[in-house]
Formats: structure tokens, C-alpha cells, sequence
């Protein structure tokens, strides 16, 4: 939440210049009725993190002032209603089509990932695969990585579900993922062994190398 990430006066100085065209460090003290230094610190630390810009305006009288303004990267911290609505839209296509549909746009995302990913993982062992597949889940918001077991499978663990509000209304979005999985390592065998929806603490895919597959070391 934005709250613990800023500080409550940091939350109230991103409200302000939201509903404005630009505020100074003295209008943003009046407004909040904090002093015009302790909003200097919040402000730098602001741009320090790509949330605001900053422009100098000169006036007749006096100095140049600054005028603080919110960057394009801010509006991703403020609360959406995008998962609602997909939900809201998924429940409706269901009612109108019938899963099969529902299940047909989750195979479609499948089918991207896969194709930017397929070329990547040709041709290399399963570690390196799992690297590389490690990664993209983490920009994808899954904070994955992957271990060894003592028998000699591995484990591919997911400690953040970013589709969780859909997994929770759409069981296609969790076996369209092991579907994907599965046909990009088809060396190993893959089998879902917990999911964050079922009260887990983590989506963890065991996949054990089949015998007549060179998995590499």
C-alpha cells in the first residue's frame, strides 16, 4: 500500500498534486500544514523515485519556484479497479459462452508466453531452462525460483500469485499455467504439488527428468 511505502504526509502530498496542475513546496506546506522544509525532504525523496517532476516557473516578483507535478510512474500506486473488472468480465463471458470461451483466452495468453519463449529454451539443459523460466515468471510478478531435490527433481516455486483474484474465480488461469510449464520443459514431467489459492504459501511444480531426456547438469 502506498501508505506504508510513503508515510502518511508523503500519501497526502501524491492526493494533493493529483487533483491539481502543479503545487510549490510553500502551496503543498499550506495545504497540508506541515512546514515548507519538511515537504522539501518528502518532494526530493519523491523524484528521488521517479514519482514526481519538476518544472521553474519565473514570476514578476521575486524568485524562480519550483512546481512540483506528479510523473507518469505515479499513477500505478494509486488503487485500481482493473482485476474487479477482468473479474466482472470473465463472469459475464462465462454466463454468455460458457467456460469453454473463458478457457480459450487463458489458452491464447498461454500461447504468447510460450512462442516468446519456446526459442529460448531449445536445445538447453533443464537448469538452464528453469533459469530462464525462473525469470520470466519473476517479471511477470511471481517471485519464482527453483531448487534441486535429494531424489534428483526440482522444484519450481512461485511465492506471489500477480493473477490471484482471477485464479480465485477462473481455475483455467491455474491449469492453463501447468499446461504451459509442462510443454515448455517437456524433459521432465510436471505435476502441481500446492497453489497460493488453496491457502499455500507458495505455487510449487515439482518436475521429475524423464529417463530418456538429457537434462544436463
Amino acid at each position: 500500500m502506498v501508505e506504508r511505502r510513503h508515510g502518511t504526509t508523503r500519501r497526502e502530498i501524491l492526493d494533493a498534486l493529483r487533483r491539481s496542475a502543479g503545487l510549490t513546496a510553500d502551496q503543498l506546506a499550506d495545504t497540508l500544514g506541515v512546514t515548507a522544509m519538511a515537504v522539501r525532504k518528502h518532494l526530493a525523496a519523491l523524484q528521488t523515485e521517479g514519482l514526481l517532476r519538476a518544472r521553474v516557473e519565473r514570476r514578476p516578483v521575486g524568485r524562480p519556484v519550483h512546481i512540483y507535478a506528479l510523473a507518469p510512474d505515479a499513477q500505478d500506486i494509486q488503487p485500481r479497479q482493473y482485476q474487479e473488472l477482468t473479474v466482472d468480465l470473465l463472469d459475464d463471458l462465462r454466463a454468455l459462452d460458457g467456460g469453454d470461451k473463458v478457457a480459450l483466452l487463458f489458452r491464447r495468453r498461454a500461447a504468447r508466453a510460450r512462442e516468446r519463449l519456446a526459442p529460448t529454451l531449445a536445445e538447453r539443459p533443464l537448469p538452464a531452462q528453469l533459469d530462464i523460466l525462473a525469470g520470466f515468471l519473476d517479471e511477470q510478478g511471481y517471485l519464482a525460483d527453483w531448487e534441486t531435490t535429494p531424489d534428483g527433481d526440482y522444484l519450481l516455486k512461485e511465492h506471489n500469485c500477480a493473477l490471484y483474484g482471477l485464479a480465485r474465480c477462473a481455475p483455467e488461469v491455474c491449469a492453463c499455467e501447468l499446461d504451459l510449464i509442462q510443454s515448455l520443459l517437456p524433459a521432465a514431467t510436471v505435476t502441481r504439488e500446492s497453489r497460493i489459492v488453496d491457502g499455500d504459501s507458495s505455487c510449487c511444480y515439482r518436475l521429475r527428468p524423464r529417463p530418456d531426456a538429457d537434462c544436463g547438469s
